[in-house]
């Protein structure tokens, strides 16, 4: 088994680090190996993006209409007609693939981070403000909904927010409870990481996602092989 790396309470706490982090207070990264990443990252389209881009009624109705007239309009144009016709089958498909790609080769590195819940904040936007408005990129389901800010960061001071709707079940989360996400780096030390929206809280069994960038059931795995790792080093150090 490939030997892994626990950047922060380990090796790289400070070399080649832009700011570097003081070993008591270093960020608990745990690089992942290229089949980790390709397992939990994929390229390939999950069901999960594709219900994403493919929207509420109103955007497939208004997607269909489109690619009804288009398609009226270039009858004459074989090719043009059959692609309008499929254009809302596969636009769904063209947008999940090509953000995928975009994380997948803008950073070179990715690891698993522990952290914990800093801040959990249910709140009612108002109805003005609301009406007509996105959340991270969603529109609302209904104007002046409630939504859920969750702050996860660590000791290091990194600090990453989420913002969704709200669910009955984000009533579970509690300040200072676990959370485990993805983070992105250019640099194999995490000097400066960019983290996924996506955010796993193990002790409250909730997700929350901005956009479902990662293959939870895989991630789940991943993260129990680790601490399974951790635990077997622990033993090994501990003095007869």
């Amino acid at each position: 088994m490939e030997s892994r790396c626990k950047h922060g309470a380990e090796e790289d706490t400070a070399d080649g680090l832009d700011d570097g982090w003081d070993e008591a207070d270093a960020p608990d990264i745990t690089l992942l190996t290229a089949d980790e990443v390709e397992d939990i990252l994929t390229l390939r389209p999950t069901p999960e993006q594709l219900r994403y881009f493919t929207g509420d009624y109103t955007t497939i109705f208004q997607r269909w209409g489109g690619a009804l007239l288009l398609t009226v309009v270039a009858h004459n144009y074989v090719l043009v007609a059959a692609g309008a016709v499929t254009f809302p089958l596969w636009l769904p498909i063209l947008q999940a693939t090509n953000k995928n790609r975009i994380v997948r080769q803008r950073y070179r590195h990715v690891g698993l981070w522990r952290a914990e819940v800093l801040e959990v904040d249910i709140v009612q936007r108002p109805q003005a403000r609301f009406t007509e408005r996105t959340v991270r990129g969603r529109k609302s389901r209904f104007p002046g909904e409630p939504f859920v800010r969750l702050l996860v960061g660590d000791q290091s001071g990194a600090r990453t927010e989420v913002i969704v709707p709200y669910e009955r079940r984000h009533e579970q989360m509690r300040v200072g409870e676990p959370a485990e996400l993805m983070v992105l780096a250019e640099q194999r030390s995490f000097a400066r990481f960019k983290a996924l929206k996506e955010v796993y809280l193990p002790e409250s069994g909730v997700w929350l996602a901005s956009y479902p960038y990662i293959m939870r059931g895989r991630f789940l795995e991943i993260s129990l092989d680790i601490e399974r790792e951790r635990q077997a080093a622990m033993a090994v150090d501990v003095p007869p």
